[in-house]
């Protein structure tokens, strides 16, 4: 979707969730026995056992129901569907117990054994239970809530819950994702553009939406450049004269515009906050960009992207694409991993390109 004046052009940067169907698996859970022991066995499991090796990191190793305590083993995915779930439990547990002669057991097995602490298959049955959860993590916050009740606790994620996610769902929330000040918008994007085409350097700035104002430090102009060009690291420019060889003379290679106008809001803050009273709140000192929006005349690389988002930016506005999938907002090989999308991140901020037409 996309917001439009005589002269300007707003386009919205996200790629849609892939929201699939409820799907479960089974996993084997241990009763635990001795409640003393509930923090070495999970780091004996996660040793052994890594939820992650089984995509199933989002859930929690444990488990309470009423006084039990029940800790995730292993999911069971190669099962009998339609055999009754004590049978598989049953064919799972024989399986462990398959030979006397503990050389002739599997690596995993051995590793079962120490856990279940049992002789043979009536003791474990006692304190093994088959438990279903979802095959995938949660997306949406509705899912978090439900699966972790209904199925097993899970993890506590940043997920698609911010105006930009709810855009993707609801038609209604685009009214508000994409609600933007556009004299301010054009007049900055103005600013990038023409310092671009001037220094061509990559060029940006600051926006404060409360105050819409620039932001600048009293040692720094508004319109801060890329200190980059001509290194080996640089994704923007393509007469790089960066060698392996000569590396060492680019003294600021890693000095990309977003990072450099990161420095500036640093420097911002610093002057910002010693100029408060004693004893102001919390919530009134500023935070590096924290309700900041950065205008950009090129796209943010993956490293920039981070750093900004480290930063709590709230929006970035960009005019050109970042070349050779350098790119941290508009990823052409793989969309997961666009920054300001992964639901994994303690951060989300909302991403535009914008165009003068």
């Amino acid at each position: 979707m996309e917001n439009s004046s005589s002269q300007l052009s707003i386009k919205n940067i996200y790629t849609k969730p892939k929201i699939t169907d409820l799907e479960l698996i089974n996993i084997i859970g241990i009763r635990v026995e001795n409640k003393s022991k509930t923090s070495g066995l999970i780091q004996y499991l996660n040793k052994n056992f890594p939820l992650e090796a089984r995509d199933i990191d989002f859930i929690k190793r444990i488990k309470t129901i009423g006084s039990d305590t029940y800790c995730v083993l292993y999911p069971l995915l190669n099962i009998d569907d339609d055999t009754d779930e004590n049978t598989n439990l049953q064919r799972w547990i024989s399986n462990v117990f398959q030979s006397s002669d503990d050389e002739l057991l599997t690596k995993e097995n051995h590793v079962f054994k120490t856990i279940l602490e049992c002789s043979d298959h009536q003791q474990a049955e006692k304190i093994l239970k088959l438990f279903k959860i979802p095959k995938y993590g949660p997306k949406l916050k509705y899912q978090w809530k439900e699966w972790n009740t209904q199925y097993w606790p899970l993890k506590t994620v940043n997920l698609y819950e911010t105006e930009l996610q709810l855009a993707k769902l609801d038609p209604k929330a685009e009214l508000n994702v994409n609600s933007h000040d556009e004299k301010s918008v054009e007049t900055c994007t103005k600013l990038v553009i023409d310092s671009f085409e001037k220094s061509k350097r990559v060029s940006g700035l600051f926006f404060n939406p409360q105050t819409k104002t620039i932001v600048k430090s009293s040692i720094h102009d508004e319109l801060f450049l890329d200190e980059s060009k001509n290194s080996f690291f640089s994704p923007y420019y393509s007469e790089t004269e960066g060698t392996l060889s000569n590396l060492g003379k680019f003294k600021c290679s890693l000095r990309h515009c977003a990072v450099v106008g990161v420095d500036v809001i640093a420097q911002y803050c610093i002057e910002t906050i010693e100029k408060l009273p004693p004893n102001t709140p919390s919530t009134e000192i500023p935070y590096l960009c924290k309700g900041l929006d950065l205008f950009i005349s090129h796209e943010p690389c993956c490293m920039c992207a981070m750093a900004l988002l480290h930063s709590r930016i709230r929006r970035i506005y960009f005019v050109h694409e970042c070349g050779n999938n350098f790119g941290g907002l508009i990823n052409k090989v793989n969309q997961e991993y666009c920054v300001h999308e992964n639901s994994k991140l303690n951060h989300h901020f909302d991403v535009y390109q914008v165009s003068l037409n």
